[in-house]
């Protein structure tokens, strides 16, 4: 696996490459800066797009004209760069358990909340309102207790349904030190497909990391459904899907009325839909296009092209 970041040392030796998550204060920033204006060379910076790192970016771009940054996804900002950092890194990978979603399934829907964000509440809160969390396996753990007049305990999902070495290491609700025999478990873990979670879920709620309009984030949350074969839905910036599908992939299924990704009143709609249809129709129905999108995502050899010709096409001249 690769990122892209790692293409670029390969092709533009002359490029000098930062990860903005290896900078860990605003006295490390500017020495970075301090370097890149005696080595005035084009810089490469991998961001993920938080917000932490956005003050970052605006900080360089006042101070060093000549970088570009990269991040998961597309945006409207003239200097970055789009990747797909976040399949080719983790996701990425042959070893990928196939799912048989020949079997019935257990929960109509799987609900991976992820932090307490306020579009992800308000979708909680409009799924709660259509009583439609029944058929729902979900994962809200809530530590900061947001919204409990809705959602008193946390909801987790079952043992079975996590991986075990996690588990038996203190669970997900243990405090994570650096290089930890928990944390090394979170890395080998992280960007998997669970057999067992896909196997018995039969459509993917998929709420991204930000509906901001700037850009569209493309993160974990939605290549592994895709790794899955499963169905989804996303609550996401507006054109969520469309940007899936310039980069190859079927996500708009004609068996699913169409609906804009950043609406999670409109997302509510299409779930309430999709309650009431047989899932096994659903399946064969969208067959091709589901093993179409995991063979995409384990085409890594395509991705490495991929992020050449968006290195390539940048124009770097202009700096």
């Amino acid at each position: 696996m690769h990122s892209i970041l790692d293409v670029a040392n390969e092709t533009y030796p002359e490029l000098i490459t930062c990860r903005l998550g290896n900078i860990s204060n605003d006295q490390r920033l500017e020495d970075h800066i301090k370097f890149w204006k005696n080595e005035n060379r084009p810089v490469l910076i991998e961001s993920d797009d938080n917000p932490g790192h956005r003050r970052y970016i605006n900080i360089i771009k006042k101070h060093y004209e000549k970088f570009a940054f990269t991040t998961p996804g597309k945006s409207n900002d003239k200097k970055q760069i789009p990747n797909v950092d976040c399949l080719t890194k983790f996701s990425c990978d042959p070893s990928q358990p196939s799912i048989d979603h020949r079997q019935d399934k257990k929960y109509k829907f799987v609900f991976l909340v992820g932090k307490p964000q306020a579009h992800r509440l308000d979708m909680l809160t409009t799924l709660a309102e259509r009583k439609l969390l029944d058929d729902m396996l979900i994962s809200f753990r809530n530590k900061g207790k947001a919204y409990q007049h809705l959602f008193p305990e946390p909801l987790v999902l079952p043992d079975h349904y996590e991986w075990p070495d996690i588990i038996n290491l203190g669970g997900y609700d243990s405090e994570v030190m650096v290089d930890s025999a928990l944390d090394q478990a979170w890395q080998k873990q992280f960007g998997k497909v669970h057999p067992l979670l896909y196997r018995d879920t039969a459509i993917s709620l998929v709420s991204e990391g930000t509906i901001e309009p700037e850009i569209n984030f493309i993160s974990e949350k939605t290549w592994i459904p895709l790794v899955a074969e499963h169905l989804m839905v996303f609550q996401a910036n507006t054109g969520h899907r469309q940007v899936l599908e310039e980069l190859g992939f079927k996500t708009k299924f004609d068996i699913i009325p169409d609906y804009d990704e950043s609406d999670h009143e409109a997302i509510a709609d299409v779930c309430s839909y999709l309650k009431t249809q047989s899932v096994r129709l659903l399946y064969e129905k969208t067959q091709a296009q589901r093993l179409h999108n995991r063979q995409l995502c384990l085409d890594e050899a395509h991705w490495k092209k991929y992020h050449f010709t968006q290195l390539k096409n940048f124009n770097w001249h202009l700096l």
